[in-house]
């Protein structure tokens, strides 16, 4: 998603997945939620995927999904604290109604409040390789990555979300 949608100070919830397919019913259910989008910052993006990515071995690098014709990224984002019910039960809302085609995995980065998802977003030993990874990791900043070496609660891979979070409370401006 693009940077300049989520500026500094603004709040943010993410769900992301794969999707085997776009059939009638999914893509209605993207226009209708659309045209519901509790706010001018909030967005569904639909990716295509396949080509090149599909064509690298499952376990030959950390990105996951090769096989995956689509990504959807649902990103609600508010400026007033008082609207994060409405625009979380927005985003779970579009997630759901991709349930027919999507799977439990999506993109590292958007998974936000549901570091328990991690371990669907990787195959077994990508995770495993992941994880040995870990203990000597420890960045800085927001694009630096996502395995946090001081993360206290499980599963030790964190979203993007997550450290943004992080280095906000500790004052870092991303």
């Amino acid at each position: 998603m693009q940077d300049g949608f989520h500026p500094h100070g603004m709040y943010n919830y993410m769900k992301s997945r794969y999707l085997t397919g776009l059939d009638d019913r999914a893509i209605d259910a993207l226009l209708a939620a659309a045209s519901t989008a509790p706010g001018p910052h909030s967005q569904i993006e639909v990716l295509r995927l396949g080509g090149a990515v599909g064509r690298v071995p499952t376990n030959a690098t950390a990105f996951s999904g090769r096989d995956a014709h689509f990504i959807a990224n649902v990103g609600a984002t508010w400026t007033d604290s008082s609207d994060r019910n409405d625009h979380i039960d927005w985003a779970r809302r579009v997630y759901a109604s991709l349930d027919h085609v999507g799977s439990d995995a999506g993109c590292i980065n958007f998974l936000g409040e549901e570091p328990e998802r991690a371990r669907s977003v990787y195959s077994g030993t990508t995770y495993e390789r992941l994880q040995k990874l870990r203990p000597g990791w420890t960045p800085t900043r927001y694009s630096a990555g996502i395995l946090r070496s001081d993360s206290r609660s499980p599963p030790k891979i964190r979203s993007q979300v997550s450290i943004a979070k992080t280095e906000q409370s500790r004052g870092i401006r991303m």
